[in-house]
């Protein structure tokens, strides 16, 4: 009797490892930021849910962090909420990818007075032109979702990018890496979704 009720509370201990630890969503990111365009440079970062399930309702949060951006405050930290193309989708599916496209980020009137003085008086700036701040600490994205098993509401957040980590190349079909010129780009992937609507 006591056997027993013991395999049963390590076959449920098993089972539920299973479901909560192993079967779960994952996201993972492109170890490079991809830099396309001539005119207007635009940059992106590719995500691939690798885990075994759907992740729902999707969210997407990209922090850049500068230090010293106020000058009257030269040891604090400042976090610019990036905005990006669709940053809400209704679904990543396992085993599949989806490119986030940065937009520009608009500072406010009272902001603005921080900029440096070679920006002029722009306050429209590409994350590009973001990165040549002196100071920045890194771009973080962080990706909001739900199981779609379990329903529980998860958050998936990158490392910090750096300038080091942008590279003036596309990525390659159906994975995380970047293409060579000689290689075959993205732009027909059918498992990623065009974010510039």
């Amino acid at each position: 009797m006591l056997s027993s009720f013991l395999i049963g509370i390590l076959g449920s201990f098993i089972a539920w490892f299973i479901v909560s630890r192993i079967l779960v969503p994952r996201i993972r990111f492109a170890e490079k930021i991809s830099e396309i365009g001539n005119q207007q440079l635009r940059l992106r970062l590719k995500v691939r849910n690798e885990g075994y399930r759907d992740i729902l309702d999707c969210e997407v949060m990209a922090e850049l962090r500068i230090r010293g951006l106020d000058c009257e405050l030269p040891k604090n930290i400042s976090v610019l909420n990036i905005p990006v193309y669709a940053p809400r989708f209704p679904r990543l599916p396992s085993s599949r990818n989806r490119l986030i496209t940065f937009r520009s980020y608009t500072f406010d009137d009272e902001a603005a007075r921080f900029l440096p003085r070679n920006f002029g008086n722009h306050k429209d700036l590409s994350l590009s032109e973001l990165f040549r701040f002196e100071g920045v600490i890194g771009l973080r994205v962080t990706i909001f979702g739900y199981d779609h098993f379990s329903g529980s509401r998860k958050a998936f957040s990158s490392r910090h990018y750096t300038v080091s980590d942008i590279e003036s190349r596309s990525y390659l079909k159906n994975s995380l890496d970047l293409a060579w010129s000689s290689d075959q780009p993205d732009g027909g992937d059918p498992d990623e979704s065009n974010q510039e609507t």
